[in-house]
């Protein structure tokens, strides 16, 4: 198995030889998992692309938030594969699925901070892990938007909360984000205007949550 993160950073010979390890024929078939943002799908579907983008054509998933429940499968599954003491109370999980909005990466991070083997994680434990969990994450999300403003972020965030990736512009403006502000969020690349009246999201919306944390913002 081979894992590719970040893929939208390679360049066209590093697209290419993805497509070469795929195709590559031996004794032990070889699975290639590529992660990547809407950059790369935007570099796949390019005219000079095709044969690269069918080496990906067996499954595409797009990795959403978690539902409460599951976020709590997610903290408490790996202490049970690991065979280690401890666990999560119901107020811990609730309340890191409220500050992750159960943004898997972002379960992970305050997960990593505040679970030590042997205890009961609780709801002081979450809280005074926040700290360490942001200055993990921070390697990926502090550099997104690191030059947005506290109102982009929370503009970013009142639009990731609809859930969607296109919004047409009334329904941007339905959210108390006026019109010269929308311009803004494209020069942000937060937003990117598809056509008339129609926006599409760009960022993935745990950049706006992970920000909305680290800056101490009240999102409603």
């Amino acid at each position: 198995m081979i894992c590719v993160d970040d893929a939208e950073l390679l360049d066209a010979s590093g697209l290419g030889a993805l497509k070469t390890i795929a195709e590559t024929h031996g004794r032990v078939p070889i699975v290639l998992i590529v992660a990547g943002g809407v950059e790369l799908a935007d570099r796949l579907s390019q005219p000079d692309t095709p044969p690269i983008a069918r080496v990906f054509s067996a499954g595409r998933f797009d990795i959403g938030e978690l539902s409460p429940s599951e976020t709590g499968e997610a903290l408490n599954a790996p202490i049970r594969a690991a065979d280690l003491r401890g666990g999560w109370t119901t107020d811990a999980i609730e309340l890191v699925h409220r500050l992750s909005r159960g943004y898997p990466f972002l379960v992970q991070c305050l997960a990593h901070a505040a679970f030590i083997e042997g205890s009961t994680v609780d709801v002081a434990r979450v809280q005074a892990s926040v700290p360490e969990a942001l200055d993990v994450g921070g390697s990926w999300l502090e550099r997104e938007c690191a030059s947005a403003s506290d109102e982009d972020i929370r503009a970013f965030a009142k639009i990731a909360d609809v859930g969607r990736p296109r919004l047409r512009s009334s329904e941007i403006l339905s959210l108390g984000i006026q019109s010269p502000y929308i311009g803004r969020l494209v020069r942000q690349k937060i937003l990117k205007k598809i056509s008339r009246g129609q926006y599409e999201l760009r960022k993935a919306p745990v950049i706006a949550y992970y920000h909305a944390l680290a800056r101490g913002l009240r999102l409603g």
